[in-house]
């Protein structure tokens, strides 16, 4: 087993603790205890509705993103010393405290979050560029900050409406997805479902590169652009081709994901049988095909 004396010779114990970056140059769970004491009251769900307005929402929404934030801040020093990696979190951090710098009244409240923010500007910049981690973390935190940002962005645009435009029920899902979004389980979900469409994206391209004629490839291209042609008025039609398809599978609700479901099967047509089971299938539904 590696001792910390051992490691410290190359590389500092702090510096494990931390990731491989110098230990901050502010307490984080010191400013966490302070934050909380800020917004305890307006960060919970029972003292908004005892005065529901749109500051109350946004001053809610504020008071979770900008905690959510500093523990992000202190997750990802564990995890990772990529510069690049902890820049991008530390500018949503950034965002966050002079939103809430924005949202409270108390100078020394005002203060505390400017302290912060320098804290976090100047110590993330003296991370040791030496020391490395395995590549799959900084992938993974790379992917969190990426769906962050995303999750940010109904959060930013919610608050410049009204509280009948955008509820607080929403806003506190909203921040359950933001909060996820900073999960190894989200960033993991996100990569996968970015693969799950690359992935179909391929087989597209491999389906027209197996052994058929170029009919078979023109016909399939054909159903595709049926598929891309039909409105809201053909989704009886499109439901019935699934139902021909395959009696089994229950067509979709809605015309986008019936949309979908035809498309997996001409995707999956790779014979010049499955093809023209597919064609009959349109046909007899009533969908037309171009010529």
């Amino acid at each position: 087993m590696v001792t910390c004396g051992m490691v410290g010779l190359l590389t500092g114990c702090a510096s494990m603790r931390y990731g491989g970056a110098p230990e901050p140059s502010f307490d984080v769970n010191r400013d966490l205890e302070q934050l909380a004491q800020v917004f305890e009251q307006a960060n919970t769900i029972t003292e908004f509705y005892k005065n529901p307005t749109d500051a109350a929402r946004n001053k809610f929404i504020i008071g979770r993103v900008t905690l959510m934030n500093i523990r992000y801040i202190q997750f990802v020093r564990q995890l990772t010393s990529d510069r690049q990696l902890l820049d991008s979190a530390s500018g949503i951090l950034m965002l966050g405290l002079n939103l809430a710098g924005t949202s409270v009244s108390s100078a020394a409240t005002k203060t505390l979050l400017a302290a912060i923010a320098a804290g976090v500007t100047g110590s993330k910049q003296v991370i040791d560029k030496n020391y490395y981690f395995e590549q799959t973390i900084p992938a993974l935190v790379g992917q969190m900050n990426a769906e962050r940002k995303k999750a940010l962005v109904p959060l930013l645009v919610g608050m410049k409406g009204s509280l009948d435009e955008y509820r607080f029920e929403q806003a506190v899902t909203d921040l359950h997805s933001y909060y996820f979004a900073g999960t190894f389980t989200g960033a993991i979900q996100a990569i996968q479902m970015e693969a799950a469409v690359k992935e179909r994206q391929h087989d597209d391209v491999i389906a027209t590169l197996t052994p058929l004629t170029i009919k078979d490839v023109v016909s399939k291209q054909a159903l595709t652009t049926a598929i891309g042609a039909l409105s809201q008025a053909d989704l009886d039609k499109a439901k019935k081709a699934v139902q021909a398809l395959d009696p089994k599978v229950t067509p979709a609700d809605t015309l986008d994901a019936v949309k979908q479901q035809l498309q997996g099967y001409v995707r999956g047509a790779r014979t010049p049988e499955l093809i023209a089971k597919v064609t009959r299938a349109f046909r007899d539904a009533g969908i037309p095909l171009p010529e």
